[in-house]
C-alpha cells in the first residue's frame, strides 16, 4: 500500500493542481487506514475543485467515520446543493423529515422541493413541505404548495381541507397585519373549500367588521353560531361586532351568551363590563370589571390578602396603581372614603404620582411599585385601585365625587412665566394628544383619542386668551412648526417645567380652564375641581358614559363628543361656541 501512496505523491509532484489525483490519494489513504491523511487530501481536492459534488459526498462519509457528525451533515448538504440528483426523491423526502425533526426547517424545505423536482407525484413531500411552511409561519407559501399539489392531480382526500386551513391561517396573519381586504379574500377562499367550518365564518366576520361591512359581518357571525352554537368564542366575536356597531343591547346579549357557554370566559366578562359601565349600570359593571386580569397587566402580586370589603377600622390597606396614570388619578379619590372608615391608607405606584399623592391627607405613606412577593410589615390588606368601586358597592348615589380631592402644595415651584399672573386675559390650558403608546391596540387608542395640534390651535386662535400647553412627551413640540400660521396666538409651552403630576397640578391651579383630549391631565384637573372640557372620540372609554355632556365623576367637567369617528369638526365647533359664551359671562 505504501508503494501505491508513493506513486500518487510522485504524480502530484508533476501535476500539483489535479484535484482528481488528491481525491484518488484520499481513497487509497482511507483504504490504508490513514483517515487523518485522507481527510487532508480531500480538503486539498475540494480547495482545487469546490464545486465537485462527489468530493463532498466522499468527505461527508469520511467525516462520519472520524466521528465528526456535524461536519458530515454539512458536507452532505453541500453535495446535495451542488447536485440534487445524487439521491432519489425518496431519499430527499427522508432526509427532509430528519431535518424537520431537528428543527432545521429551511433545509427540510429544500429537501422536499428537491424530492418534488425529481418526482412531481411525491405527494408526501407536498404535505410535509406544507407543514414546514406552516411552522415557519409562511402561510402564503403553504397555500401555494397545496395548490401546486392539486394542480399535479394529487388524489389525497385530505388536501382540500389542508388548503382551506392554510387559507384561514393566511387570513389570520393578514388580519393581524391589518390587511383586511387580503384577510377577507383568504377567508372566503377557505370557505369555498369548506363552508361548514364555523371558525372560518367567525373570523371572516371579524375582518368584515374591521372595514365596516356591517350586514355581511353580522351574517358571517350568525352562520358561525348556527354551525356551532356551543362555542363561546363565536358569541364573543358577535358581541364585539355589536359593540363596535354601537348596538349595546345586542352586544350585552351576545357576551352573556358567551359566558353562558363558558362561565370562565374572561374576555366576554371584561368586554361586558365596559358596556354595562358605559350604560351606567355601575353595580353590575364593576362586578364584571373584576375579570380584567385576563387582559390587563395586574399590579405585582403580594402575600397580603386582597381586600374583599372587610372592616378596615384600625387596619392598614395598600392601594396599588394599575393600568394608566389617569386611572390612578381618578380612583385615588377612594382613599378619603377608606380613611373615613378608620383605615390607614398606603399607596404604591409610579414615581410621577408620588409628590401629588403624598399631599393627600388620607394617604399615610407613598411607596414605589413593589416587587412581586414583597412583604410589607404592618399592611393588613391590599387592593388594586380599580377594584375599590366594586368592593365599596359604588352606584349612582354613592359615587365619591366631592371635589377637590386632589390638592396643591403652595410651595411647589411654578414656571417663571407664572409669576404675578394678571387676572385677564383668561388662562386656558390645552392638551391635544393622549399618552403615546407603540403597542398595536394601545397605539390605535392613542390615535383615536388624539387630534392634530393644528386643529385645536385653529379653533382657539381668535379668542383673547392666554394658552398654556400642558402637553408632554412625544407630542410636546407639535406646535413649533405651526407658529407661523398663528402669529397672534399667545401660547406658553409648560413642558420644560413638568417632571411629574405635582408640577402639572401646580400649573393647573393657576389656570381658569383646561381644554384637553381624553388623557391623564383631565383627571388631574377634574380632581382639583378646575373647569375642564374634554374632547372625546366617537367610541370613547366607559367612564364617560354615553350621549351626555357631563360626568358624574367630576362636577366641573364638560364633555364634547365626536359625532363621526375621526371627525373633530363638530366637537371643536361646540368648544368654540361654548368658549365664546363662557368668556362673555366671565
Amino acid at each position: 500500500m505504501s508503494s501505491i501512496i508513493a506513486k500518487w505523491r510522485d504524480r502530484l509532484c508533476h501535476i500539483p493542481n489535479a484535484a482528481e489525483l488528491y481525491q484518488q490519494l484520499a481513497t487509497d489513504l482511507w483504504a490504508a487506514g490513514q483517515l487523518a491523511a485522507a481527510d487532508r487530501a480531500l480538503a486539498q481536492a475540494l480547495k482545487l475543485a469546490p464545486d465537485r459534488a462527489s468530493f463532498w459526498v466522499q468527505r461527508s462519509a469520511l467525516a462520519h467515520q472520524l466521528g465528526n457528525i456535524q461536519r458530515a451533515a454539512t458536507d452532505q448538504w453541500r453535495a446535495l446543493e451542488l447536485d440534487p440528483q445524487l439521491v432519489s426523491s425518496r431519499d430527499h423526502l427522508q432526509l427532509g423529515n430528519q431535518l424537520a425533526q431537528q428543527g432545521k426547517l429551511a433545509q427540510a424545505r429544500q429537501c422536499y422541493e428537491w424530492a418534488i423536482t425529481q418526482d412531481h407525484q411525491c405527494w408526501e413531500a407536498y404535505f410535509n413541505w406544507g407543514w414546514v411552511a406552516q411552522k415557519s409561519q409562511d402561510f402564503a407559501a403553504e397555500v401555494q404548495i397545496y395548490q401546486r399539489a392539486i394542480a399535479q392531480g394529487c388524489p389525497d382526500p385530505r388536501l382540500p381541507d389542508r388548503l382551506a386551513q392554510a387559507w384561514a391561517r393566511l387570513g389570520k396573519a393578514a388580519y393581524l397585519d391589518r390587511a383586511y381586504g387580503q384577510s377577507i379574500q383568504a377567508y372566503q377562499n377557505a370557505l369555498n373549500l369548506n363552508s361548514q367550518q364555523a371558525s372560518y365564518w367567525s373570523d371572516l366576520g371579524c375582518a368584515l367588521t374591521a372595514v365596516g361591512q356591517w350586514s355581511e359581518a353580522e351574517t358571517a357571525h350568525q352562520k358561525a353560531i348556527a354551525l356551532d352554537s356551543q362555542a363561546a368564542n363565536y358569541h364573543y366575536n358577535l358581541g364585539n361586532f355589536y359593540w363596535k356597531k354601537a348596538d349595546y343591547l345586542q352586544a350585552i346579549s351576545a357576551f352573556q351568551s358567551a359566558i353562558q357557554h363558558n362561565l370562565q370566559d374572561a374576555k366576554s366578562h371584561w368586554n361586558l363590563s365596559h358596556i354595562l359601565l358605559a350604560l351606567g349600570q355601575l353595580t353590575e359593571g364593576f362586578r364584571e370589571y373584576e375579570w380584567r386580569w385576563a387582559t390587563v397587566q395586574p399590579p405585582p402580586e403580594l402575600p397580603h390578602p386582597q381586600w374583599q370589603g372587610e372592616s378596615l377600622h384600625g387596619r392598614t390597606i395598600l392601594l396599588q396603581a394599575e393600568q394608566g396614570l389617569g386611572d390612578s388619578l381618578q380612583f385615588i379619590r377612594y382613599a378619603d372614603l377608606l380613611a373615613s372608615w378608620g383605615a390607614n391608607v398606603w399607596f404604591s405606584g409610579p414615581t410621577v404620582l408620588h409628590r401629588l399623592f403624598a399631599q393627600l391627607p388620607a394617604i399615610d405613606r407613598v411607596l414605589p411599585v413593589l416587587e412581586p412577593g414583597q412583604i410589607l410589615p404592618g399592611v393588613d390588606y391590599r387592593s388594586p385601585l380599580l377594584s375599590l368601586p366594586h368592593q365599596c358597592k359604588t352606584d349612582w348615589a354613592t359615587i365619591p365625587n366631592q371635589i377637590p380631592y386632589l390638592t396643591v402644595d403652595p410651595a411647589w415651584p411654578l414656571p417663571p412665566s407664572f409669576k404675578e399672573l394678571p387676572a385677564k386675559p383668561k388662562k386656558i390650558g390645552i392638551v391635544w394628544a393622549s399618552g403615546y403608546r407603540v403597542e398595536d391596540e394601545l397605539h390605535d387608542i392613542y390615535l383615536d383619542k388624539s387630534l392634530p395640534c393644528e386643529l385645536l390651535l385653529k379653533a382657539l386662535q381668535e379668542f383673547p386668551v392666554m394658552l398654556y400647553s400642558l402637553q408632554v412627551g412625544k407630542n410636546a413640540q407639535d406646535y413649533q412648526p405651526l407658529i407661523g400660521q398663528f402669529p397672534d396666538l399667545n401660547l406658553v409651552d409648560c413642558s420644560p417645567w413638568i417632571q411629574d403630576f405635582a408640577d402639572t397640578a401646580a400649573i393647573c391651579q393657576q389656570l381658569d380652564l383646561l381644554i384637553s383630549v381624553d388623557t391623564s391631565v383631565v383627571h388631574l384637573a377634574g380632581g382639583l375641581g378646575k373647569p375642564t372640557w374634554v374632547l372625546l372620540p366617537a367610541r370613547c372609554d366607559w367612564r364617560w358614559l354615553l350621549d351626555r355632556p357631563d360626568s358624574p365623576w367630576y362636577p366641573t367637567m364638560r364633555l364634547f363628543r365626536q359625532a363621526k369617528p375621526g371627525d373633530w369638526s363638530e366637537p371643536l365647533q361646540q368648544v368654540r361656541s361654548t368658549l365664546n359664551h363662557w368668556l362673555t359671562a366671565s
